[in-house]
């Protein structure tokens, strides 16, 4: 992920949980978030990182339409296994910044 995340950025969100989780029976992983400055929740479809199986690690890229809000975003995990198991992971925030500001 980027040092420096600035609004209508791409960048890549990465989660790395701390836990073993095998992803190869994952049938749904989703990016959940709460975006600033009012806590607007949304979710992305996101990816196991290969191999799914050893990585703990799920993917998005964020798109320069989907970053639209500078302030501290708050992503977390919801992951849907093919046996109807649901895992939810801790959150994590990523600070954004609006173009030329050192902080938010």
């Amino acid at each position: 992920m980027a040092d420096h995340i600035v609004v209508g950025q791409d960048f890549t969100l990465e989660y790395v949980s701390s836990e073993d989780i095998d992803l190869t029976n994952a049938t749904t992983i989703l990016l959940k978030y709460k975006k600033p400055p009012n806590g607007a929740a949304g979710q992305f479809t996101a990816a196991a990182k290969s191999p799914a199986a050893t990585s703990n690690t799920i993917t998005y890229d964020v798109k320069d339409t989907e970053n639209d809000k500078a302030g501290r975003w708050r992503f977390w995990p919801h992951i849907t296994f093919s046996d109807g198991t649901i895992r939810i992971g801790k959150p994590v925030e990523v600070e954004v910044y609006a173009e030329g500001e050192l902080a938010c």
